[in-house]
């Protein structure tokens, strides 16, 4: 019988052993289960409470596998393994001889079955070689892309900053590199501004310093596509590979500028001879191009070529395309391999779990998941995936997946995503302090700075495109004019609904004053009137709690569909429809009529109709002739399934 030879009071490692003999044939097999940890949080044989460890794993010659009985992991702690064996169960602990869990034989074969807990101390990862400083392509490769420069040290940036103070050009750009990418405060963007212009001998630099332009990061604050386009251009004729990698980028999605990435993956194929360990970023852009070409075929064996030369961002997007063909399994596996390998972008695999399905779970199976998320999220964070600040910043809002509602520490981790360039924490950030419910102080002006700053970085952002269309702030308008005219009156125009009525509009007769009413249609297509004045409720928490009992709305405006409804109902006032933005967690059943008027995806939960007036903000109906063809026209296109209530009761009581 194997003997433990673990002397600590702790096990990460639970270890299933087989022997088995028959005439003249012996053999011994085992198969180790690790429990996931802070410093491993996916193994390869995870312990998972509820799930069973396999004896068919074990790689036994014969295939004697099925005369064992299922091994099911009930429970489990740094101290001990409880398991159940057929209809025994034992507990396990650290330090103890391992259980005998079978013994039988048949003619001339005997087996044992054994189970037993070790501590294996965890192998260090290997320690990445330190950076050397060096005035060529070994040096400029690690600051190539923010994955890459996620790799430093604080050994690494603390001989940047020793080297750039002493002048060396190169270090000047490594460090305003990594201040850019994983520390861009105001300051460290001046800092960064002045170390590229300092080390613009350097055509990477150049090239960095043209993407300050090109999302605005300059002292200057403004957006200027020709000139980052024309510092690009020179820097890629000066040999700047990350030059031709954003020139690259922005042809194949067509930022400001025409898509074409079959150019582009014509391109890139035609330049094989590059094909090499130190250019796996041009795997990368083929496989972009392929899939905006929807050949997802050639997209997946580019991005194993991209993976196999270290690109380890390459890991979501491959598992991406599995998930989407429905090929789970291999989804996950691919996510969890990320996860292993400093993938940030996968850091948020399951951390989009419904809360309803995580209460459904044993508790000690909650316990282990919420750590595991914690442990992930917040190493995907430390990697400077802002993403991954907003799935916190979610949970800790919201108290969910087994986190503590806290709105002081989920702040922090909105403010911490919207440095790093989170699109989904800016505007998180904008919305909550529109409601009123942003905890630190901030102007009007700052909160549109902020609608600016997601449509720089995602141009066809439509809700930040909506708000700057109506942006109402002297100083915002007055600092950015020449911006706004010259990129975002072309793109709002594109995207959002032209909600401004003509001069030249027929004259109707006038329409009959009404009490303040809004809209509320139920998932089950009912519609209650409700006579209440929205423009006088404080916030929109509160707006939420009086008229569908939720804590919090999302607003959606300028969908096609509403737009339609403004028109044929000839409103002098646009719609806006708010959706319960707990829908989702709640696990609210779907809304049918609110996922037509939005268009783009499933709505759950009650939604409210009202108008919106020339600031943004929500009005009530007070004409009777625009809530009468609002809601007929919602009938309407909705196929009949609007159920106008006769009874003047309030809400729809049999779905409260």
């Amino acid at each position: 019988m194997p003997n433990s030879n673990n002397t600590n009071n702790t096990w990460n490692v639970a270890v299933l052993n087989i022997d088995w003999q028959a005439d003249r044939h012996d053999e011994s097999h085992c198969i180790e289960f690790e429990r996931p940890s802070m410093d491993n949080p996916h193994p390869e044989h995870p312990v998972v409470a509820g799930q069973t460890l396999s004896v068919q794993r074990l790689p036994m010659s014969s295939s004697w596998g099925h005369l064992f009985a299922c091994i099911v992991v009930k429970d489990f702690d740094e101290q001990s393994l409880t398991i159940q064996y057929g209809t025994n169960v034992y507990t396990l602990r650290a330090g103890e001889p391992w259980k005998k869990l079978d013994e039988g034989g048949m003619d001339y074969t005997r087996f044992w079955l054994f189970i037993g807990l070790k501590y294996v101390a965890p192998e260090e990862k290997a320690a990445p070689p330190p950076l050397c400083i060096t005035h060529d392509w070994q040096f400029l490769q690690h600051f190539l892309t923010k994955e890459r420069v996620a790799r430093l040290t604080d050994d690494d940036v603390a001989l940047l900053r020793r080297k750039a103070a002493a002048g060396d050009a190169f270090a000047k750009y490594g460090l305003g590199r990594w201040l850019y990418c994983m520390s861009p405060t105001d300051q460290s963007l001046r800092e960064a501004e002045e170390l590229f212009l300092a080390s613009s001998s350097i055509a990477d630099a150049r090239a960095a310093y043209a993407l300050m332009w090109r999302y605005g990061d300059t002292k200057e604050n403004q957006m200027d596509i020709e000139k980052s386009n024309s510092l690009l251009e020179e820097a890629a004729l000066w040999g700047s590979a990350l030059a031709r990698k954003q020139q690259a980028r922005f042809r194949i999605f067509g930022l400001f500028c025409e898509a074409e990435p079959e150019t582009v993956a014509r391109e890139i194929a035609q330049k094989e001879t590059c094909y090499d360990d130190c250019y796996p970023m041009w795997h990368t852009l083929l496989a972009y191009a392929y899939e905006q070409l929807d050949r997802k075929d050639e997209a997946v064996e580019e991005y194993n070529l991209a993976i196999k030369g270290g690109e380890v961002a390459c890991y979501a997007h491959l598992a991406a395309i599995y998930k989407e063909r429905g090929n789970m399994a291999l989804y996950d596996s691919l996510m969890e391999e990320g996860i292993r390998k400093d993938s940030a972008a996968c850091c948020i695999h399951r951390a989009d779990m419904d809360d309803e399905d995580f209460q459904q779970l044993p508790p000690d199976e909650r316990r282990q998941l919420h750590e595991l998320l914690a442990a992930q999220l917040e190493k995907g964070l430390a990697l400077g995936d802002g993403i991954c600040a907003y799935y916190l910043w979610a949970n800790h809002y919201y108290g969910t997946l087994g986190f503590p509602e806290d709105e002081q520490k989920a702040a922090q981790y909105l403010k911490r995503g919207a440095q790093l360039g989170d699109v989904n924490c800016i505007e998180r950030i904008a919305m909550l302090h529109f409601d009123g419910e942003w905890p630190e102080p901030m102007s009007r002006t700052e909160r549109f700075e902020l609608w600016l700053r997601a449509a720089r970085y995602l141009p066809d952002e439509k809700e930040a495109l909506y708000h700057l269309k109506y942006a109402n702030d002297e100083t915002f308008l007055l600092r950015h004019k020449v911006e706004l005219e010259k990129y975002w009156k072309p793109q709002w125009e594109q995207y959002v609904a032209d909600d401004s009525t003509t001069e030249s509009a027929p004259k109707h007769k006038p329409k009959t004053a009404i009490e303040p009413m809004v809209i509320v249609i139920w998932p089950t297509g009912h519609m209650d009137i409700e006579k209440v004045d929205v423009s006088k409720i404080p916030s929109y928490r509160e707006m939420a709690r009086q008229l569908i009992g939720g804590e919090g709305l999302d607003a959606v405006r300028g969908t096609p569909l509403l737009y339609t409804i403004d028109e044929a109902a000839e409103l002098e006032h646009p719609l806006v429809m708010y959706v319960d933005r707990d829908a989702q967690m709640k696990g609210l059943p779907d809304n049918a009529i609110g996922s037509l008027l939005y268009g783009g995806a499933e709505v759950k939960g009650p939604i409210i109709i009202c108008l919106q007036d020339e600031r943004g903000d929500c009005m009530s109906f007070t004409k009777q002739e625009d809530l009468v063809m609002t809601y007929n026209e919602i009938n309407n296109h909705s196929g009949g399934l609007l159920m106008i209530k006769d009874e003047d009761d309030g809400r729809f009581d049999a779905y409260v």
